[in-house]
């Protein structure tokens, strides 16, 4: 009997790492005015951005339903392994919700479900962590008890390049999202209790680099697992990738498409890094 890893796809996990350890993804889907898509199924990253740049009304995501959980769980169950789900923090949406639904309505104690508290690659660096554990060989209780423990040390910072879509989406007035564009404010934003939160505002993208750099950097090990984060951003995340491996000596850098549940509130250009501090 193995474990299987269930996730969303808010995690943004690339598919080097969702084949690498086999890992389940639950799609949530994406409604824009003209249709609804299943995210990275029917739309992706790339294809995401594109069609927010036309849109005047953001487009909103809805959760992940219980069926679709059911389905993902039993299929799981029926070759004999046990899950592990792990999700979007439960005050960003209602899939974790969802899950423990599905996992009540099959009545099975070989489902076990974790509100990661995170959202995006900090969900992805917990999600990984999980993954490397079972690859030791732990067992599924020792794999929950490390995962509750160091769940609320994943260090999560995104940088928007433009005012535009937090103007769209009521999280920034109109008077002060010109004021901010004129001055090239570039806002920081950091996971905090389970939800988004604006840390600090700075001058331009190449600071807006260096600072987020720095709010990681006490937590990066040769050993660590760190996460890019980019909404078609790829030059900014290469210039943060660049740095990593040469002034702070990474070696295992992740580079990720931020996806909708983010990406709807920052707009494309938005780069972020996420890792897990396991010395807690």
């Amino acid at each position: 009997m193995g474990i299987r890893i269930v996730t969303d796809s808010t995690s943004d996990l690339n598919e080097e790492l969702i084949g690498k350890y086999n890992i389940e993804i639950a799609p949530l889907t994406v409604h824009f005015k003209d249709r609804a898509y299943k995210d990275t199924v029917e739309i992706s990253a790339k294809m995401f951005y594109e069609k927010l740049k036309d849109c005047n009304e953001l487009p909103k995501t809805s959760q992940v339903n219980p069926a679709e959980f059911e389905d993902i769980f039993e299929n799981i169950l029926k070759a004999k392994d046990e899950v592990l789900g792990i999700f979007i923090s439960s005050d960003l949406s209602g899939t974790f919700n969802s899950a423990k639904i599905a996992k009540e309505l099959i009545v099975n104690d070989k489902i076990h479900l974790i509100d990661s508290r995170n959202v995006t690659v900090g969900l992805g660096s917990i999600i990984l962590y999980a993954a490397k554990l079972i690859e030791k060989g732990r067992t599924i209780d020792e794999i929950i008890k490390e995962i509750e423990r160091i769940k609320n040390n994943s260090k999560l910072v995104v940088m928007a390049d433009t005012l535009e879509y937090l103007k769209k989406g009521g999280r920034l007035s109109p008077a002060k999202a010109m004021i901010g564009t004129i001055l090239n404010l570039k806002p920081i934003l950091v996971l905090k209790d389970g939800l988004i939160d604006t840390l600090d505002k700075v001058r331009g993208n190449g600071k807006g680099i260096t600072y987020m750099l720095e709010y990681v950097k006490d937590y990066i090990k040769e050993d660590s697992d760190i996460f890019v984060l980019n909404a078609a951003s790829d030059e900014a995340a290469e210039k943060m990738i660049e740095k990593l491996k040469t002034e702070y000596g990474a070696k295992n850098v992740h580079k990720c498409d931020m996806g909708p549940t983010i990406g709807v509130h920052l707009g494309p250009g938005a780069v972020g890094i996420a890792i897990l501090n396991l010395d807690v």
